[in-house]
Formats: C-alpha cells, structure tokens, sequence
C-alpha cells in the first residue's frame, strides 16, 4: 500500500509561531486562538451573559437554569464607560460593592443600570 499523506518538516523543526491548517483536529491543553469561525453551536463552558448554568452537562435540563451571585465585587478602579453607539451599561447583579480605597466611576455620558433582571435576593 503506497503512503499518500505523510507529514513533512522543512526546516530545524516546528516552532510556536507554526500555522497549521487542517481538518477535524482533536487538541489536549491549552490552544489559544485569534479568532473564531463558525456557527458555534458545538461550543460549550462559555459565559451566556445572563449568569451561570447550575450543569455543565449539555445533556441535563440544569444547563438551561442559571445562577449568578448577588454581589459583584469591584477590586480594582474600575471606569464604566460605553461606546458613542450606545448609552447604557448594565449588571444583572443585585448589589455591587466596592471594596475599600477602590473606585467604581461611570462616565457621565452613560446610564449604568444594576439588576437588570430585577431578580428577587
């Protein structure tokens, strides 16, 4: 049986600035990508947004049914501030706390909105 598809290294070896190109890849580790193409419907383990799946398991009913804790902790100065294109930023944290000799500012050209859910605590 002749061999058609072999791989083959050109220079001293291959190094961390490689590109490779291929298909179905299967990685262990840590990959770091610049960008994503594709629909991403087979992506998980990723922020929805609206807070935290009680299961990670895709296949139970808990991954549809989320939590977030009520306080976000500010610990480190911190600016809200939002595009020209916009004029609003919000939390679907209940309460914010800023921790001590911290700073939480919001520009004055933004409405920063917490609890935007207005979920009971």
């Amino acid at each position: 049986m002749p061999l058609t598809e072999l791989t083959k290294i050109t220079g001293p070896g291959i190094k961390t600035d490689t590109n490779w190109v291929g298909n179905n890849a299967n990685y262990t580790g840590i990959v770091t990508a610049t960008k994503f193409v594709g629909d991403g419907s087979d992506l998980t383990s990723l922020p929805a947004g609206l807070g935290t799946a009680i299961s990670a398991d895709v296949s139970k009913p808990l991954n549809s049914i989320y939590y977030v804790n009520d306080t976000l902790h500010i610990t480190e100065h911190s600016m809200v501030d939002v595009p020209a294109t916009s004029s609003n930023a919000y939390t679907q944290y209940a309460n914010i706390q800023v921790e001590e000799n911290m700073n939480l500012t919001v520009n004055d050209n933004c409405n920063f909105i917490p609890d935007i859910l207005s979920l009971p605590t």
